[in-house]
C-alpha cells in the first residue's frame, strides 16, 4: 500500500513521519516482547508486560499465536498495522472486572524431548488492573495433586494425560487441576515448548550476563541419553564461572535449567533468579539496534515464535493489557515459589507405589491445599510490601525488636522474617512486661523512615505510635524503630 502524502501540507507530513518512527519503537517492542516468550523462563515478563486471550473452553487451537496475529497483515504493510494495534484500547479482559486476571504459564519439553508433554515449568501469574500489582507463584513440578479421572500424580502429569485423552486436552486438564489446588479460576493460558529457546539466543547472537555464583552441577541431563547405560553416561558437567559470561542459546538453556548444581545454586529460589537474569539479558538484546534493524533476524524471530507457542491470546487483547502495563515496575512484581523451607507450604515425602516401590513427591503440610489457597488469594499483598520494600531499603532504618509475650523465641523469628525483607535489625530480646495484648510499632517522628514503617506495619498488621515505648529514650538505644510485639491471649 502506497502512503498518500500531501506535500501542499508540512503538519501533515511531519505527522506521518513521526507515526513512523512510533510504529518502529513499537514494532520492536511487540516483537521483542513476543520473542521473550519463546523462552519457557521468560513467560513472567510476557504476561506482565504484553498478553492476555480469550478462549472458549479453553480449547487449544490448530493456528499457532503468530499465525493468528499476523493473518491480517498479510497483504498490506505490518508497520502500519503494528502502529495502529498499539494505538487501539483493546477489548477488555476477562477478570477485569473482577479486578483481578489470572494467567497459566508453563513450558514444556516439546516433540523432540522424551515424555516431552511433561509440564517442566508451572506459574500462575496473576494482575490486579486497579493497582498494577502483580504477582507470580512458581508451582513445583513435583507436588502430588489429583488430577480428575487419573486419581493422585504430580502435577506435571496433568498436561500429559489430557493430551493422551484427545489432542487439545492437555490445557483444559492442567487449568482444571491446578484452579482446583490455588482456588482460582484461570482466565488465559501460554504454553511454550523450550526447543525454540535456544534458537532464539542464537538468533540475537547470544547474550551476556553478570553471573553471581560459580555453577557446578554434576548431573546435567544429555538429551538422547536418557536411557544410557551406565547410568553416569546420561549426564555432562555443567560448570559455569562466577563472573561475566557470554552464551549461546546451547549454554543459556543449559544455566537456566540446570536443576542439581551443588550448594546455592541448586536451590528453586536461585534457579528462579538465573532464569530473571536470562530474561533480562535476551530482551535487552532483542530490542538493541542490531537486532531491529535488521529485517532477517526479525522474521527468524517470529518464524521461530510461530513453531514453539500455544495460546489463547487474541491480538485485539494483547494491546489491552499493553496499554494497561505500559508503566508497570518489574521490581515491584511478588515472586513466589512454592517449596519445602520451614516456612513453606509443602514438605518432601516418599508414596508407596501400588506395583511396589516407592515415589519422591511434595506434598502440603497441612494434608490440604487451604495454605496454597491463601497464599494465591494474598499475591497481591506480598506484590505491595515488595514495592514498599525497594523503597524502605533506601531509609537504612535500625530496629530492635522486643518480645511482650510468653511465647518463647518470637521475637528471634520475627528477626528472620523482617531481615528477609531487607530490615536492618540491631537488637531483638524481651520487653519489659510479656502481657502486650497487640503488637505496637514505636518510631520518633511522622516523616521518619516512612516508607519502612509502612513495610513493618503491611508485614506485621502493627499500628505505628509516634514516639519511644515508656522507660526508652533516644540515648538509651541504637535503634531508629522498636517494636514491641504482642498477641491476644
Amino acid at each position: 500500500m502506497n502512503d498518500y502524502i500531501n506535500f501542499l501540507n508540512e503538519d501533515e507530513l511531519f505527522k506521518k513521519k513521526l507515526r513512523r518512527k512510533k510504529i518502529w519503537k513499537s514494532s520492536v517492542t511487540i516483537i521483542a516482547v513476543l520473542a521473550t516468550l519463546t523462552t519457557i523462563y521468560s513467560l513472567n515478563i510476557l504476561i506482565i508486560k504484553s498478553s492476555s486471550a480469550k478462549s472458549e473452553a479453553f480449547a487449544e487451537t490448530s493456528d499457532s499465536f503468530v499465525s493468528r496475529l499476523l493473518s491480517p497483515f498479510k497483504k498490506i504493510n505490518i508497520l502500519d498495522q503494528l502502529g495502529d494495534l498499539i494505538d487501539f484500547n483493546g477489548d477488555s479482559l476477562e477478570g477485569e472486572t473482577g479486578d483481578r486476571i489470572n494467567f497459566l504459564l508453563f513450558g514444556i519439553g516439546g516433540k523432540n524431548h522424551e515424555a516431552g508433554e511433561l509440564t517442566d515449568t508451572i506459574i500462575l501469574a496473576s494482575l490486579k488492573p486497579s493497582t498494577m500489582e502483580a504477582g507470580l507463584i512458581s508451582i513445583p513440578r513435583d507436588l502430588l495433586v489429583p488430577i480428575n479421572g487419573y486419581g493422585w500424580y504430580k502435577i506435571n502429569s496433568a498436561n500429559a494425560f489430557g493430551e493422551m485423552r484427545e489432542e487439545g486436552g492437555g490445557i483444559r486438564l492442567a487449568k482444571e487441576t491446578i484452579e482446583n489446588i490455588t482456588g482460582q479460576n484461570i482466565h488465559y493460558y501460554i504454553k511454550v515448548d523450550f526447543a525454540g529457546f535456544e534458537k532464539f539466543i542464537d538468533i540475537l547472537g547470544g547474550v551476556c550476563i553478570d553471573i553471581e555464583n560459580d555453577l557446578d552441577d554434576y548431573q546435567y541431563p544429555i538429551r538422547g541419553k536418557e536411557n544410557d547405560y551406565p547410568i553416569s553416561s546420561r549426564y555432562e558437567y555443567l560448570h559455569i564461572e562466577e563472573g561475566w559470561q557470554c552464551m549461546d542459546g546451547s549454554l543459556a538453556l543449559k544455566y537456566a535449567r540446570s536443576r542439581h548444581a551443588v550448594g546455592h545454586e541448586g536451590s528453586d529460589f536461585a534457579r528462579a533468579k538465573r532464569q530473571q537474569n536470562l530474561i533480562g539479558a535476551a530482551k535487552e538484546k532483542a530490542v538493541s539496534y542490531k537486532t531491529f534493524l535488521n529485517p532477517q533476524k526479525i522474521i527468524q524471530i517470529l518464524n521461530n515464535l510461530n513453531e514453539n507457542i500455544k495460546t489463547n491470546l487474541t491480538v485485539s487483547e494483547i494491546a489491552r493489557l499493553m496499554k494497561m502495563s505500559k508503566d508497570m515496575d518489574m521490581k515491584k512484581v511478588a515472586m513466589r515459589v512454592l517449596d519445602n523451607s520451614i516456612e513453606g507450604p509443602l514438605m518432601d515425602n516418599l508414596i508407596e507405589m501400588e506395583e511396589g516401590g516407592n515415589m519422591y513427591a511434595l506434598t502440603t503440610r497441612s494434608g490440604d491445599f487451604s495454605e496454597i489457597k491463601k497464599i494465591a488469594e494474598n499475591i497481591f499483598i506480598e506484590a505491595r510490601v515488595k514495592g514498599i520494600m525497594a523503597s524502605a531499603s533506601d531509609e537504612h532504618a535500625k530496629v530492635e525488636i522486643l518480645n511482650g509475650t510468653k511465647i518463647p523465641g518470637w521475637a528471634y523469628q520475627t528477626s528472620l522474617e523482617l531481615r528477609n525483607a531487607r530490615i536492618e535489625i540491631v537488637k531483638v530480646g524481651n520487653a519489659a512486661a510479656q502481657n502486650r495484648k497487640k503488637t505496637v510499632i514505636y518510631a520518633p517522628m511522622p516523616d521518619d523512615f516512612a516508607q519502612t514503617l509502612k513495610l513493618l506495619s503491611e508485614k506485621l498488621n502493627a499500628e505505628v505510635t509516634y514516639g519511644f515505648p515508656e522507660g526508652t529514650d533516644s540515648a538509651s538505644t541504637t535503634a531508629d524503630i522498636i517494636i514491641i510485639l504482642g498477641k491476644e491471649e
